[in-house]
């Protein structure tokens, strides 16, 4: 009898020890999902993350410690299951090897239909939205011919000049620059409806992107920086040539010469204001950024070559044939996806759109 008074004593005293320890173990296994939660949050959008040190004062502590060699390369999460605390890991974009091609084609579409006249079927530059919705300047047209990246639900926006050059400012907005016109017009291609436009004296040569929400175009050896919202000229920086077509890569704004001997590639960091350039065997045409940083420039002669992240380094993009340099280029990192057309259309029996997808 003692010993079962002293078993049934002892049961709620250990039952309650081991209802503590479960509940301990059910906070951390809380814990551990919320951060897994967080890596795939940031995983998704193709960014380096870590988990938080601590969540608040009313968690359980978590302090961040290096994976133990055992588990360095497999990643383990081992020991974070056996404690509140929890290992790091860094998550990065996937980076294309220099040189390679990881695109295939995806989808051919002819717009011949649609393009006008033959003798006016000259395409001055393009645009893949965010929705996959194409935006193409028909320069001689005087229109911007909008529609799916499968050909379907094809409108336009007929515009008061030459479109040259256009860049995606939202998911519904587009600034353009027209020809012989110094200023950026700013339509909604939901509505469009002109959204303003705004008169920059100091244009030339009609170039323009997007960095950290402000429009960038190309001055007289120089490049404006322009708050849209106002209009106002908020940066201007000298550059070594008359800059001719501009595109954003993080914090840097690349560029082209209107030189035709010039076969540079510069660039402008934004943050540390430094300008540099690399020098190709043929003058670069036409450019885009991929998802990694990185950059595919077409050349003079057709050939497309594949620049490094951080712009030390170039390779010649083996599987990737265009047909020729005069083709523009334009990638699209949320919907991985890759657009050409040959600008000059008038001597070509139709008018198509080359799509390719990353693999």
């Amino acid at each position: 009898m003692k010993i079962m008074n002293k078993s049934v004593h002892g049961t709620p005293q250990n039952m309650g020890s081991s209802v503590q320890g479960l509940l301990h173990n059910m906070e951390t296994l809380n814990n551990i999902d919320i951060s897994l939660q967080e890596l795939l949050f940031y995983a998704r959008r193709g960014m380096a993350c870590k988990c938080f040190t601590e969540r608040n004062e009313n968690r359980v502590s978590r302090k961040l410690i290096p994976p133990s060699s055992k588990y360095q390369e497999q990643g383990s999460v081992k020991d974070s299951l056996e404690s509140p605390k929890v290992e790091v890991f860094l998550i990065k974009r996937q980076s294309h090897r220099l040189g390679q091609c990881k695109f295939t084609i995806y989808r051919q579409i002819d717009l011949t239909s649609v393009a006008g006249d033959e003798n006016r079927r000259v395409v001055s530059d393009l645009v893949m939205m965010d929705d996959a919705r194409l935006v193409i300047c028909l320069s001689f047209q005087c229109r911007l011919l909008i529609c799916n990246s499968d050909g379907s639900h094809i409108d336009s926006i007929h515009l008061q000049g030459n479109p040259c050059y256009v860049t995606a400012v939202n998911i519904t907005t587009v600034a353009v620059t027209l020809d012989h016109i110094s200023s950026i017009e700013m339509y909604d291609i939901n509505s469009k409806l002109k959204l303003k436009s705004i008169s920059v004296h100091e244009m030339c040569y009609k170039g323009i992107t997007t960095i950290n929400k402000n429009l960038v175009v190309c001055g007289a050896n120089r490049l404006l920086f322009i708050y849209h919202h106002t209009g106002e000229v908020i940066k201007t920086t000298q550059t070594e040539c008359y800059p001719l077509r501009l595109y954003n890569s993080g914090d840097r704004i690349f560029y082209s010469s209107v030189d035709v001997e010039d076969s540079k590639l510069y660039w402008y960091s934004f943050t540390d204001d430094k300008h540099q350039y690399m020098t190709f065997p043929s003058k670069p045409s036409w450019m885009t950024t991929l998802q990694d940083g990185s950059m595919y420039v077409v050349c003079t002669g057709g050939s497309v070559i594949h620049v490094s992240s951080d712009g030390k380094q170039h390779e010649n993009v083996t599987g990737l044939c265009l047909g020729n340099d005069n083709v523009v280029i334009s990638y699209n990192g949320k919907q991985k996806k890759l657009v050409t057309i040959n600008k000059v259309q008038r001597f070509a029996r139709g008018v198509a759109v080359q799509i390719f997808k990353e693999i």
